[in-house]
């Protein structure tokens, strides 16, 4: 089978031969050789290898466009076929389409690079690595492991490449009832001795849930906030925050930080930073993206992400695909992780949130669960497992005034969504110790 690169090549200099005057083509290219292997009681559940590529084609004319997804075989002939029967049904759509008045796709042939090299380890050697360190555990997980691929090619001959290779193991392990403790490690680099040292961990705090639950009442609590957890706050951000057409609509959670009626606490930092991510430094429509867009800087909104079509819509230049981060980056502090438990002293270590959703969107306001491995720590030291509890509180307390530090270690967690492909995006942070945090269940 040929490497994708190469399909993606030729078929972009087939798709050129097969225009027609006044025509213009976006041709996106996706592509993955992953190895996938599941894990039930710490035992292999299934494995197998997914080899899948497909391509997205745009066809325009006269400020109408229309576009297919079909999957790519890799025979030279069948997908040129199929680029040719794909063109002659985009045309017959294109012709009953309205004018897109939001339509802006880069003219420049200007192109990007990205082949980064492959240090990943051989999956068998990992998996066994996990099982190993997995022994007498009741774990469930994931591993996947591969190189994913990006390609955008265009009629102004544009010719834009992203290759990585990353793998990602995700786990959880029961202990009783509704108790378990999750534990990931992912990135492009493997150490074994960083995969066993974060089981051990699984391990020790897996141990710990054998202990009675805390009785604590609903309340304000000193807790930390670790990465994992602070994740699921960020995501849930993410979703309209940073976005520009949701400010224009008034649609954004963070407009009272917009409008400066509130601020965040000066040392919180957040930028879009595809220098520490994965995802592809071009658009679907062709534009090569700004290696950073600094979203919060000391506290105070900085820029918003702007897609193509809200670039031709409100005049401004695009500097993202879609209008929420691919490769969220929120700066570190100078609390030390070792430190952590003495300057939480008593409250609440929050390891992982779940069942996120915002409360109340215009005061950045969000509710859910905690979750996995969440502690009631007394004096600095761990006392018992919390039970499964709801908080109810603002982004623009536990990051503003509330906030008391930043952890100088950041975690990097990168998606492990495999829905109809391995995800690209992911997420460097640290962990936040808060003042208080609000529980009302």
């Amino acid at each position: 089978m040929r490497p994708t690169e190469e399909v993606f090549r030729v078929l972009a200099d087939d798709a050129h031969g097969m225009l027609q005057p006044g025509e213009r083509f976006l041709l996106n290219v996706q592509g993955e050789e992953s190895d996938f292997v599941r894990f039930n009681h710490a035992r292999i559940r299934q494995a197998g290898r997914v080899h899948q590529r497909s391509c997205t084609l745009t066809l325009i004319a006269d400020g109408r466009h229309a576009s297919a997804t079909s999957p790519l075989s890799g025979v030279a002939a069948d997908d040129r076929s199929l680029l040719a029967s794909v063109i002659g049904r985009l045309r017959t759509e294109r012709a009953v389409l309205d004018v897109d008045p939001h339509l802006l796709y880069s003219e420049s042939p200007e192109s990007s690079l990205r082949t980064d090299a492959d240090h990943l380890p051989d999956s068998v050697a990992a998996v066994h690595a996990l099982l190993d360190g997995a022994a007498g555990l009741d774990l469930v997980g994931l591993w996947a492991a591969g190189s994913i691929q990006r390609g955008f090619a265009n009629s102004f001959g544009q010719c834009s490449w992203h290759s990585v290779h990353t793998f990602n193991a995700s786990w959880s392990s029961h202990r009783q009832g509704d108790r378990s403790v999750s534990g990931s490690y992912a990135g492009s680099v493997f150490d074994a001795a960083e995969l066993g040292r974060k089981l051990e961990r699984t391990r020790s705090e897996a141990s710990a849930q054998d202990r009675p639950s805390a009785r604590i009442t609903p309340g304000r609590f000193r807790a930390y906030i670790a990465p994992s957890a602070l994740l699921d706050l960020l995501g849930l951000l993410s979703w309209n925050g940073f976005s520009l057409k949701a400010h224009r609509t008034s649609t954004s959670s963070l407009l009272r930080l917009a409008s400066g009626e509130v601020h965040l606490h000066p040392a919180v930092a957040l930028s879009e930073d595809r220098r520490n991510g994965l995802s592809p430094g071009f658009t679907s429509t062709g534009f090569v993206l700004p290696s950073q867009v600094p979203l919060v800087t000391g506290g105070r909104l900085d820029e918003l992400l702007v897609s193509p079509r809200s670039a031709r819509e409100y005049g401004r230049q695009p500097n993202a695909d879609a209008e929420s981060p691919e490769s969220l980056v929120m700066a570190g502090g100078a609390l030390p992780d070792a430190d952590m438990l003495a300057q939480l002293g008593t409250g609440l270590w929050i390891s992982n949130l779940w069942y996120c959703n915002f409360s109340d969107p215009n005061a950045c306001r969000i509710t859910g669960m905690t979750r996995f491995a969440c502690w009631y720590v007394e004096n600095g030291e761990i006392q018992a497992p919390l039970p499964v509890m709801r908080f109810d509180d603002s982004l623009y307390g536990l990051l503003g005034e509330r906030l008391l530090g930043i952890s100088i270690t950041r975690e990097h967690l990168l998606s492990n969504s495999t829905y109809g492909g391995r995800a690209l995006d992911g997420m460097l942070l640290p962990g936040v110790l808060v003042e208080g945090l609000n529980l009302t269940l």
